[in-house]
Protein backbone atom coordinates (compact mmCIF):
# COMPACT_ATOMS: atom_id res chain seq x y z
CA UNK A 1 0.00 0.00 0.00
CA UNK A 2 1.41 3.40 -0.98
CA UNK A 3 1.45 6.37 1.34
CA UNK A 4 -1.29 8.04 -0.72
CA UNK A 5 -3.45 4.93 -0.49
CA UNK A 6 -2.88 4.79 3.27
CA UNK A 7 -3.96 8.41 3.74
CA UNK A 8 -6.95 7.95 1.42
CA UNK A 9 -8.07 4.91 3.41
CA UNK A 10 -7.75 6.82 6.69
CA UNK A 11 -9.81 9.72 5.30
CA UNK A 12 -12.58 7.47 4.01
CA UNK A 13 -15.90 8.53 5.51
CA UNK A 14 -14.68 11.89 6.83
CA UNK A 15 -17.30 14.64 6.71
CA UNK A 16 -16.63 18.06 5.26
CA UNK A 17 -16.79 19.65 8.71
CA UNK A 18 -14.32 17.10 10.10
CA UNK A 19 -12.02 17.78 7.11
CA UNK A 20 -12.10 21.55 7.74
CA UNK A 21 -11.25 21.03 11.42
CA UNK A 22 -8.41 18.63 10.58
CA UNK A 23 -7.06 20.91 7.84
CA UNK A 24 -7.15 23.92 10.16
CA UNK A 25 -5.18 22.07 12.85
CA UNK A 26 -2.56 20.74 10.41
CA UNK A 27 -2.17 24.14 8.69
CA UNK A 28 -1.66 25.84 12.05
CA UNK A 29 0.98 23.32 13.13
CA UNK A 30 2.88 23.80 9.87
CA UNK A 31 2.61 27.60 10.21
CA UNK A 32 4.00 27.47 13.76
CA UNK A 33 6.95 25.35 12.64
CA UNK A 34 7.54 27.64 9.65
CA UNK A 35 7.62 30.71 11.91
CA UNK A 36 10.12 28.99 14.22
CA UNK A 37 12.43 28.23 11.32
CA UNK A 38 12.02 31.69 9.73
CA UNK A 39 13.53 33.25 12.85
CA UNK A 40 16.84 31.49 12.18
CA UNK A 41 17.24 32.18 8.45
CA UNK A 42 20.20 34.45 7.72
CA UNK A 43 22.08 35.71 4.70
CA UNK A 44 25.64 34.68 5.43
CA UNK A 45 27.67 34.68 2.23
CA UNK A 46 28.51 38.12 0.81
CA UNK A 47 29.58 36.59 -2.50
CA UNK A 48 26.21 34.90 -2.98
CA UNK A 49 24.44 38.15 -2.14
CA UNK A 50 26.58 40.11 -4.60
CA UNK A 51 26.00 37.53 -7.36
CA UNK A 52 22.25 37.59 -6.75
CA UNK A 53 22.19 41.39 -6.96
CA UNK A 54 24.14 41.28 -10.24
CA UNK A 55 21.80 38.62 -11.68
CA UNK A 56 18.76 40.67 -10.78
CA UNK A 57 19.97 44.17 -11.67
CA UNK A 58 22.94 43.59 -13.98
Amino acid sequence: MTVSEKYAKNLEGITYLEWIKLKTIVDELFNLKKRELENDIQLSDANEITEAIHRQFG
